[in-house]
């Protein structure tokens, strides 16, 4: 009987160690890549948001895989912006991961990412169908140190918010208040067509 349960537990043992150096390697597989993004360039270009938007959901995959969200891309061809292209990825990431956190007790798990035309500017839409923002937190939201999560800093929004801004653009919330869902926006200037 002794031995039996030394079995069992030496088997789980292997079995979470086993999970644990999964995540570890794609943990590493994520910081080479968002290294590689990083070393590309801190100038503006001209980016095409539908290759932005995949890269994106490659770096927050671990999210994503982790709350078991479904993923939906609404994106309009030929939609470029004139960006810093690290700055661009490090928002996306941060809205996709943020949106899969808010997912993660809700009984549908869906971050749907739009790309749609608005007068000289492109913006991406990113809905999830999490726990959404209470009006109190709205005023808050932005701000450097806020965070609703037990586990958060509240860097985040606010390091994506400076960031829009040093491009020219904006991010923006929408909630009908908690338990339906929020949307993040973010607006920038139209780059050239390809």
């Amino acid at each position: 009987m002794v031995t039996q349960m030394l079995k069992d537990q030496q088997s789980a043992i292997i079995h979470e160690s086993s999970e644990l150096m999964s995540r570890v390697e794609h943990i590493e597989r994520i910081i080479q890549a968002q290294q590689k993004f990083g070393k590309l360039s801190s100038l503006f270009e001209n980016v095409d948001l539908g290759k932005a938007v995949e890269d994106a959901v490659g770096l927050a995959e671990s999210a994503l895989n982790l709350h078991m969200m479904k993923i939906e891309r609404h994106i309009q061809p030929d939609a470029f912006v004139w960006a810093d292209r690290h700055k661009l990825l490090q928002i996306l990431v941060n809205l996709i991961q943020n949106a899969a956190q808010a997912c993660r007790n809700s009984e549908v798990r869906l971050v749907s990412i739009e790309v749609r035309e608005q007068n000289d500017a492109f913006e991406i839409g990113i809905r999830d169908t999490g726990h959404g923002i209470s009006p109190e937190a709205f005023a808050h939201l932005f701000q450097f140190g806020f965070t609703t999560r037990v586990d958060g800093h509240g860097t985040g929004l606010h390091a994506s918010a400076n960031a829009a801004q040093e491009m020219n653009g904006t991010l923006t919330a929408q909630s009908d208040g908690e338990g339906a869902g929020s949307l993040f926006v973010l607006s920038l200037k139209r780059g050239k067509t390809a």
